[in-house]
């Protein structure tokens, strides 16, 4: 994957690409040459899948068992050759998505190819604690940015979701709560679900900023395969809005920024995709200059990268306490993967506190995936099996709780508050 000089790359690098296919690729409305795919051709197609889970996945029947996966595999072997091309990509990933269903399998992925030329609605969503809103619009639906969404495809907006919540592997509910808007872009993917009827135009029920309630047809715009890779898959896809500090500059990989009116340094860490080592004399030199007495650790936007390159940073922030600095970790649902494992061993060797929502990955999960095509359905598809086991605690552990629960509404963004940062400011020094 091509990554530019001194910025964030993807947590893991297979999950992003297959994300960016589900969003930018594989929505292209359904082309009247495509039809289901010859019966014993997906029947191969499957068995190879659950023979390649069989031999790769460390564990593979941890969250559902093998007979009654095997079963499921077979009935939809049954079934494919009735089904539309998006009812297939749809059926393959709620089989997938089994496996993990009570998680710590977030970094396995079923998703269609990405297609030259490539279809996505127009417009972003985010799952705030006050309801599905839109956050992003091209300029032909600008109004719609800051609406709340109460339907879609004539749908209740909840059952919408509940529809597509199993087909997201997840390490646990704040990972399907991460990438559901991702999911919702997809009309292929609201189509094969029964969202709705016809991929090439989607009815939004919205209520816009002003209080009217309104239902705009929106149709799915072509866009290039993987032109917004980064940016679709390493952020929570919030643009940033004046005010919010932390959404300023999500591409670095670690920068800081002096809060001198609370005595803090505001340290916000995006990726560990480089030695953390080289950012170590940059902050204590920081945190020299300002005098801070408090270090807040943001990890909100930090999907990973690979746990051997943290402890240089990990060691660090054990120190702080020595030097009398208070150190606030900031945590939330694109918390993932390797970031995760290290705000864990962070809470492990510090007496940090937590603030912000709990993580979207798992310190014990299923990791370093590896693709693998299916070429026998209507349209192609990858799955990225998982191929290790990584834990860096307790063996049942879903995520990780933050000490105070503060949750991100819809009313603060759009007015440019960040209620997680303000708490963790008004927390009393230890």
């Amino acid at each position: 994957m091509i990554r530019p000089p001194h910025r964030r790359r993807s947590a893991t690098i297979p999950v992003a690409l297959a994300i960016l296919a589900l969003v930018s690729g594989c929505s292209a409305p359904p082309s009247p040459t495509l039809q289901p795919s010859a019966g014993p051709s997906a029947a191969a197609g499957v068995a190879r899948l659950v023979d390649r889970i069989a031999t790769s996945h460390p564990d593979p029947w941890f969250g559902t068992g093998e007979s009654a996966f095997r079963a499921a595999a077979a009935a939809l072997a049954e079934r494919l050759p009735t089904l539309a091309p998006e009812g297939q990509i749809v059926e393959v990933m709620r089989l997938v998505a089994m496996i993990g269903a009570d998680g710590r399998n977030g970094h396995m992925l079923a998703l269609p190819d990405a297609p030259p030329g490539s279809h996505r609605l127009p417009v972003g969503f985010h799952l705030f604690a006050d309801g599905l809103h839109v956050v992003e619009a091209d300029t032909a639906r600008a109004e719609l940015v800051g609406a709340r969404v109460d339907r879609i495809g004539g749908m209740p907006v909840a059952d919408a979701l509940d529809r597509l919540r199993p087909l997201v592997n997840r390490d646990n509910p704040h990972t399907v709560d991460w990438l559901l808007p991702l999911l919702l872009e997809s009309p292929t993917i609201l189509a094969g679900a029964g969202v709705v009827a016809d991929p090439a135009r989607v009815d939004l029920g919205v209520v816009l900023p002003d209080g009217r309630a309104e239902t705009v047809t929106v149709e799915p715009a072509r866009t290039e395969p993987y032109a917004d890779l980064l940016e679709a898959f390493v952020s929570l896809r919030l643009p940033q809005r004046d005010g919010l500090t932390w959404l300023s500059d999500q591409e670095t990989e670690l920068w800081t920024e002096p809060m001198a009116e609370a005595d803090a340094l505001y340290v916000q860490y995006n990726t560990i995709w480089e030695s953390s080592e080289r950012y170590l004399v940059a902050v204590r030199r920081e945190l020299r200059r300002s005098a801070a007495e408090r270090l807040i650790l943001d990890l909100r936007l930090n999907p990973g990268g690979e746990n051997p390159n943290y402890p240089p940073l990990l060691a660090a922030l054990a120190a702080l306490e020595d030097d009398g600095i208070d150190l606030v970790v900031l945590i939330g649902r694109a918390t993932f993967s390797a970031a995760t494992a290290f705000a864990t061993e962070v809470r492990e060797a510090t007496g940090a506190r937590f603030v912000g929502e709990p993580s979207g990955g798992s310190p014990t999960t299923y990791a370093s995936v590896r693709p693998m095509r299916l070429d026998e359905l209507a349209l192609p598809m990858v799955v990225w099996v998982p191929s290790q086991a990584s834990s860096v605690g307790p063996p049942q552990a879903t995520t990780l709780e933050p000490e105070l629960v503060v949750e991100l509404r819809a009313d603060d963004y759009f007015a440019g508050r960040d209620p997680v940062l303000d708490a963790a400011l008004a927390l009393p020094r230890r």
